[in-house]
């Protein structure tokens, strides 16, 4: 015999808030969508953990401040299959939860992986005889010289070149790429799917972040 089972009111539960950064009226956010982005509106830094079910949000918890307050961030995910999934899914949340206003209008979405500093930013700088070379590039026209807001998406190997210096200047390899500390926000999705050992080295490194100058990083 099949029983049937009403899942009614299980989901989590929405609120009404009109003051939510988000042009679609009929969107009401999760409690946890609201706290992430009064951590946001509150503290100067902090670090967040949001363990919300599939399905509850995450992505527009941290996407839906971070565009209202118009600043750079790096979206981490742990392999490349995932990063170009999440950018469509966010440039569905761009257009779909921000049309019609100056909210998610400029916002820039770049995906940076070994394949993409290999060959579609190889056609971007010609003249650039390396990975290392073209994401220096990359950083410094779109966000260093850039007018728009840049949302990048990448994996944890690249981030952690990015702040090892292993994408250093000719002549100095040891050079930090500047563009990184405009920067403000750093995203861990999917943290469960990385490795142990990739899990590791990025809680050490954002706690070693976390005690850094605000001129070594943002």
């Amino acid at each position: 015999m099949t029983a049937l089972i009403p899942l009614s009111g299980v989901e989590l539960r929405r609120h009404t808030d009109p003051s939510y950064p988000v042009a679609d009226s009929d969107f009401e956010p999760y409690a946890h969508q609201q706290d992430l982005r009064e951590l946001f509106m509150t503290q100067e830094s902090f670090l967040a953990v949001n363990d919300s079910p599939t399905g509850g949000g995450k992505t527009m918890s941290w996407l839906a401040p971070v565009v209202e307050r118009g600043e750079h961030a790096l979206a981490l995910y742990p392999t490349n299959a995932l990063i170009h999934d999440q950018a469509q899914n966010i440039r569905s949340e761009l257009s779909k939860k921000f049309p019609k206003t100056k909210l998610g209008e400029d916002t820039r979405l770049l995906i940076v992986t070994a394949d993409t500093l290999r060959k579609e930013y190889a056609e971007w700088f010609p003249g650039a005889p390396s990975n290392g070379v073209r994401l220096r590039r990359l950083l410094r026209k779109e966000v260093y010289h850039g007018d728009r807001q840049v949302i990048l998406l990448t994996n944890p190997d690249i981030f952690v070149m990015m702040r090892r210096s292993l994408y250093g200047r000719a002549g100095n390899p040891g050079a930090r790429i500047r563009a990184l500390n405009d920067f403000g926000t750093v995203v861990i999705d999917e943290f469960h799917r990385a490795g142990r050992k990739e899990q590791n080295t990025l809680l050490f490194l954002l706690d070693e972040m976390y005690d850094l100058p605000e001129y070594r990083c943002a």
